[in-house]
């Protein structure tokens, strides 16, 4: 792995143009406020760079837990380099680095779902864009969001995600950086009032509203903006994953597993063809290590991702249904792709 250093930064700054076809003003941004907070891994060929991978520390919160999670947030490589394996290396290198560091799993963002698959990267949570019917409705209003407004922002997401299970953790500096980043790159945003009280807030570019939290349910039908009629939603399964992970370290991945109230039960399986036991008392994991048993049921380190995060049978219908149901379901609730 080549460590960063200053004197690759034109370099760097080209590759990123060129690859994720960003704005001149985004670049800038991300390379003066995010670089710094980032693990870069790079790969040299030809005395240049010409692959890169960029990740940052996201915190998410499951049931109360909160985890720090890598994201990979940026996996680019020059156009004359492509399909020499470059991605996977530099993908492969930042798993190892944080299963070495014995951090539970990886996330990102997936341009190529079949890609990550065979990198046993698995889907999170899903997508589909849906079409609003725009309806008037009493006592709503909405206005543009301003620099100003991040407090607001942060306290529709902080009351909305309180609801929810699992989500990705905000504070006012990752409102910041979604306002500077959303908006250097021309989009648009409103706060939605009901009431004249903060009651959601949507996040839109020319086409769609790709990021929309309402406390009360149906209020962005009333505001949606002029000529946008497509909004992107999560749903329960679909086919457009929107987040995949990969587990790095089983044992501290394990460790994460949340079940269901007084739940109970023993159980001797394969992961990737090694042997594990685990057992659970009243809902509480008592333990999970490597067995020399018989085991029951094999499983991929994809499926046992899948279950643990919430997932439940949705790519585990071989597995045993009393293991699988021991697990809670949930989708892991995040907007984030960079």
């Amino acid at each position: 792995m080549i460590s960063y250093n200053e004197k690759y930064l034109p370099d760097m700054k080209h590759l990123f143009k060129v690859a994720f076809e960003d704005s001149d003003a985004f670049i800038e941004f991300f390379f003066s406020e995010r670089l710094r907070e980032s693990d870069v891994f790079l790969h040299i060929e030809d005395k240049k760079v010409v692959g890169a991978a960029y990740s940052r520390t996201f915190i998410l919160s499951i049931f109360d837990k909160e985890i720090k999670v890598p994201f990979l947030n940026g996996v680019g490589v020059l156009p004359t380099y492509r399909l020499k394996g470059i991605a996977k290396k530099l993908i492969k290198e930042a798993v190892f680095k944080y299963t070495k560091n014995k951090l539970p799993f990886v996330l990102l963002h997936p341009f190529n779902v079949e890609f990550y698959r065979k990198l046993d990267f698995e889907s999170l949570n899903f997508v589909e864009t849906v079409n609003i019917t725009r309806s008037e409705r009493e006592n709503i209003s909405s206005k543009v969001i301003t620099s100003d407004d991040l407090d607001i922002l942060l306290n529709i997401y902080n009351e909305y995600t309180s609801f929810i299970p699992a989500y990705k953790f905000r504070s006012i500096k990752d409102f910041s950086e979604i306002y500077a980043t959303h908006f250097l790159d021309g989009g648009h945003g409103h706060i939605i009032y009901y009431q004249n009280k903060p009651s959601g807030y949507m996040l839109y570019d020319k086409t769609c509203v790709y990021e929309y939290v309402e406390i009360i349910p149906g209020l962005i039908s009333s505001c949606m903006p002029d000529g946008i009629n497509e909004v992107t939603s999560f749903v329960n399964d679909g086919k457009n994953s929107f987040s995949m992970a990969k587990i790095c370290d089983i044992y501290k991945f394990m460790s994460l597993s949340t079940f269901v109230e007084n739940v109970a039960g023993s159980f001797v399986f394969l992961i990737d063809g090694v042997c594990y036991e685990l057992n659970v008392k009243a809902g509480v994991l008592e333990y999970f290590f490597q067995s020399s048993k018989t085991p029951e049921f094999s499983l991929t380190s994809r499926q046992i991702l899948s279950i643990v995060l919430g997932g439940g049978r949705r790519f585990a219908r071989d597995v045993p249904k009393n293991f699988t149901s021991m697990f809670k379901t949930f989708n892991i609730y995040m907007h984030e792709k960079y």
